[in-house]
């Protein structure tokens, strides 16, 4: 929404606010160890009507699909930052990114652009060499440091 125009410009600069804000509150609470969004929250929690049992073994609150951290989705919105005017908190955002893509499961690797990481601790789960990572990683280092987010500009168009 955010980069493709579909919110405006003020929704938008309001929607970074609450993820911002959020995500603040959860590292607050324990349950976010990094400076960047999950991927959904708040969690799913065991008492919530859209729990499922195998969420205990597959899904638990802060991995996978139910709040995991995943460097494709953080390179979306480090571009979004810079496209709501937020450069400041884009390049710190990219500095964490930067800190999610060494992350591996081998202890042998330096550079992992692992699939996802764990909320809470930051632990990489996922697999480990994700083209997908890497390639929004790219991106993400390109919108920050030109200042614009190439392909989305045209998108948006020049009244946003």
């Amino acid at each position: 929404m955010m980069l493709s125009g579909a919110a405006p410009r003020n929704k938008a600069e309001s929607i970074v606010d609450w993820i911002e804000s959020t995500c603040s509150a959860m590292r607050e609470k324990g349950q976010l160890s990094v400076g960047l969004p999950p991927n959904l929250f708040p969690f799913i929690q065991p008492e919530d009507l859209d729990w499922r049992d195998r969420y205990e073994k597959y899904n638990r609150p802060g991995e996978y699909h139910n709040g995991g951290i995943w460097p494709f989705v953080c390179g979306f919105y480090v571009a979004a930052l810079v496209a709501t005017g937020r450069q400041g908190l884009a390049e710190r955002s990219l500095v964490a990114l930067t800190d999610l893509c060494c992350r591996s499961t081998n202890p042998d690797v330096d550079i992992g652009f692992n699939e996802r990481v764990r909320a809470q601790d930051g632990r990489a789960c996922g697999q480990d060499w994700q083209l997908w990572s890497a390639s929004m990683y790219l991106y993400a280092a390109e919108c920050v440091e030109t200042g614009t987010t190439p392909l989305f500009e045209t998108v948006r168009g020049k009244s946003w």
